[in-house]
């Protein structure tokens, strides 16, 4: 991962990451059976439109923040025998995108 999150930019990427295929989400959210599957995915924010501070000393908590955009593809093959790929990075539309760095706890 790569981050500027003070600039609005960071990526992620990863490529044949071993998962779960659960085949929907409440099975998924009981930890019902699943079959092996392998996702890849590609994330890139980009562009700053605006940035704020949060501090909140009662729960331990601060952080800045950065609202941006972000583009997304990704994909998924299942041993069972589904496979989904996503319309490409740059169809994407934003809805909301916001990168961040934030403390709590004992690093408050």
């Amino acid at each position: 991962m790569e981050s500027r999150h003070g600039a609005g930019r960071a990526s992620i990427i990863a490529s044949g990451l071993e998962t779960k295929d659960f085949h929907d989400t409440v099975n998924d959210l009981l930890h019902g059976p699943s079959v092996p599957a392998i996702a890849s995915f590609d994330v890139q924010w980009s562009g700053r439109k605006g940035q704020f501070k949060v501090r909140n000393a009662a729960q331990g908590f601060r952080g800045q923040f950065v609202e941006t955009s972000a583009t997304m593809e990704w994909s998924a093959v299942s041993e069972a025998g589904f496979e989904f790929v996503s319309d490409p990075a740059e169809t994407s539309t934003t809805v909301f995108a916001r990168l961040g760095q934030e403390k709590n706890g004992v690093f408050f």
